[in-house]
């Protein structure tokens, strides 16, 4: 029977993170340039007041800079970083895969009042014309 702590994944998996908050930051970044239904659904759950939220343009420029960070990043394990025999349990290679999914929503779920307003505009915008 294999021991669960001798998992490893080697150091090149490691890239895994910023590949899956690349991905992330695109899919997000198309969910609120297109106002989705998904967006709109996890939307409608926020209590919270618009007036204390983040603002559309923060909103926006959070998930830019996620975005880049995640292109740093991969772009630094793939052209910079020198391979190594370094490895990592794979459980926590899963954390944080799950880390930079989670990252991915929290980027837009502080400005979540101000998205269902802009999301709301929109579509009285498109009923309008």
């Amino acid at each position: 029977m294999i021991s669960l702590a001798k998992l490893q994944v080697p150091h090149a998996w490691f890239l895994h993170f910023y590949v899956v908050s690349i991905v992330s930051s695109i899919f997000w970044g198309i969910q609120l340039v297109a106002h989705s239904s998904l967006l709109q659904a996890i939307s409608v759950q926020e209590s919270r007041p618009p007036s204390r939220a983040m603002s559309f343009d923060q909103v926006r420029l959070t998930w830019l800079l996620m975005l880049v960070q995640g292109m740093r990043r991969l772009y630094e394990c793939v052209l910079v970083s020198k391979p190594s025999k370094s490895s990592m349990w794979f459980a926590h290679w899963l954390i944080g895969i799950a880390f930079y999914l989670a990252v991915g929503v929290a980027v837009w779920i502080e400005g979540v009042g101000m998205l269902i307003c802009v999301v709301i505009r929109a579509l009285i915008e498109k009923r309008l014309t």
